[in-house]
């Protein structure tokens, strides 16, 4: 469970073990681990090897979302000055997410406004990370009138356009690398990748040369306001507002 989007996970799979060790189930750990994983992919996973399902459709999980985004959303709208100055200063700015087309309009949308494309120069959707940064998998330009969402074949990285109106689907670091290095000039660019799923955007991207992965955990620390309700829940305990100790773990100057 190496995020929190995952948590919900976590009770589940304590009533599995218990009822397997009370043998009220005739199951494995590994029949388990396998009926936990179609769940997911039947909740989540809306793309078939023919064609893209719409999300806003299937499971039960897409569908409220989509209805109505800042139920579950957060807007962040002072993020946008934060990355118009890195654009002013001549950055390139861009989305690596494994997330595919339609979530990704969705989530940046409700984050930062209908405009939120102006904020970067590439959009990556469906990236498969960690594959994007350990495979050569092709990139395609998204065009959602074929069915699987799959328009032309990227060849290289000189077909790669920074309009952040196009979304590239699946593809491999070695296209933004090589679109960097031809136009600064660079022969290994300096990229910060900022992620909050520590194995396969931050550890991946951190162990690629000029890439530094920047772990983005909340979950680490509270708010004031949650302090103090854990506090008077649990006076017998205890706590900093820094639940973990990241320089035990990390090093001081890790994050």
């Amino acid at each position: 469970m190496s995020t929190f989007f995952e948590h919900v996970k976590v009770p589940q799979v304590l009533m599995g073990v218990e009822l397997i060790d009370k043998g009220l189930v005739n199951k494995t750990y590994i029949d388990l681990c396998n009926d936990i994983k179609k769940v997911v992919l039947s909740m989540y996973y809306h793309i078939t090897p023919e064609r893209v399902l719409p999300a806003k459709t299937f499971g039960t999980y897409f569908p409220p979302l989509f209805e109505n985004p800042n139920k579950f959303i957060i807007p962040q709208p002072e993020l946008i000055p934060v990355l118009k100055k890195l654009k002013d200063q001549g950055k390139f700015l861009f989305i690596a997410t494994n997330s595919h087309y339609e979530y990704t309009e969705l989530i940046m949308e409700a984050t930062l406004g209908p405009k939120w494309r102006e904020s970067f120069d590439f959009v990556f959707s469906s990236c498969r990370k960690p594959l994007f940064f350990t495979a050569k998998n092709p990139m395609y330009i998204c065009d959602t009138s074929n069915p699987h969402f799959k328009g032309r074949k990227l060849e290289t990285f000189l077909d790669l356009v920074p309009d952040s109106s196009i979304t590239y689907l699946e593809g491999n670091h070695t296209f933004l690398e090589g679109f960097l290095s031809h136009h600064f000039n660079k022969k290994v660019p300096e990229i910060a990748f900022f992620g909050d799923q520590y194995t396969s955007d931050v550890s991946f991207s951190h162990s690629l040369p000029g890439w530094s992965g920047i772990a983005i955990i909340e979950e680490m620390s509270l708010r004031e306001e949650e302090y103090k309700v854990i506090e008077q829940a649990l006076p017998f305990a205890p706590m900093d507002l820094q639940l973990v100790k990241y320089d035990k773990y990390w090093s001081e100057d890790y994050f």
